[in-house]
């Protein structure tokens, strides 16, 4: 139960902050362009229901960074694409969003490998190997120099880099949280003896800034039934590859069918128009 409460708690309340953040930024889409991002960015910090939003999502994301520090990323990530299924269905009831087939089907993949991923909480840890880190957190970059050069649907770039933020935000998180502990709990301790902390602290605030501003602008055009389970599946994948590459988690025969149920689900939200 505790599992539960601390993976899909985060993951109701991201979908809820989501849902508000969409609102805010369709009524500042009315008003101005992100053309212009001065004018732009000062209609969205005035705007109520997007501040809402933030807010549930600020303490969806701390209960998330406390779900890393107790459990295995690749277990937790999974478990995390409860957010676009409830996005979606917020989006159906309040936004007026279409809601398919397809959708539903979606819908049942990502539930079906939640339950998997659900039995595994017990999983032995894993380490980090700092080698690989570096390896993974370069592939992950130069992909976005992809994402730029060949995808240019505005939607889905916006979309794609912003979830490649969130994903390399999740995995240096998880990388300092294995340090604080590893440490007594002391990041003072923690820095004297690894400064490459530092390094990944930055790292962390970058990538998550990065992933934030791209979501935001995405939203502010595009739709929530597509930006958000699009957003939510490379955030997914990345964190979860992550722990088998970086952190060298388990990874049975439970583990891929439920990663790979929730991928394939997650994929199938995504449409484009």
């Amino acid at each position: 139960m505790e599992f539960l409460l601390w993976t899909l708690g985060p993951a109701v309340l991201l979908a809820v902050g989501n849902i508000l953040q969409k609102i805010g930024l369709e009524r500042v889409a009315h008003k101005v362009h992100v053309k212009r991002p001065g004018e732009w960015v000062r209609t969205v910090i005035q705007n109520l229901p997007w501040w809402c939003g933030i807010g549930v999502a600020a303490v969806a994301t701390i209960a998330y960074f406390g779900a890393l520090g107790r459990y295995n990323i690749s277990l937790v990530q999974p478990m995390m694409s409860l957010n676009p299924v409830l996005t979606v269905l917020a989006g159906w009831l309040f936004l007026k969003e279409n809601l398919d087939k397809r959708t539903a089907l979606a819908t049942l993949l990502v539930v079906l490998g939640l339950s998997f991923a659900g039995f595994l909480h017990g999983e032995a840890s894993g380490h980090e190997s700092e080698s690989n880190l570096t390896v993974f957190t370069l592939a992950v970059l130069a992909s976005i120099g992809l994402v730029r050069l060949f995808i240019h649907n505005i939607e889905a770039r916006k979309s794609l880099i912003g979830g490649i933020g969130f994903g390399l935000s999740a995995v240096f998180m998880k990388s300092l949280e294995g340090h604080y502990f590893f440490h007594g709990g002391t990041f003072s301790m923690a820095l004297a003896v690894d400064p490459g902390l530092v390094i990944r602290a930055l790292a962390f605030v970058v990538t998550y800034l990065i992933g934030f501003v791209y979501m935001q602008v995405a939203l502010t055009h595009g739709r929530a039934l597509f930006v958000i389970p699009l957003t939510a599946a490379i955030g997914m994948l990345i964190p979860t590859l992550a722990g088998i590459i970086v952190f060298l988690e388990p990874c049975g025969a439970a583990k891929i069918c439920a990663v790979s149920l929730v991928a394939l689900g997650s994929a199938l939200f995504v449409k484009l128009r």
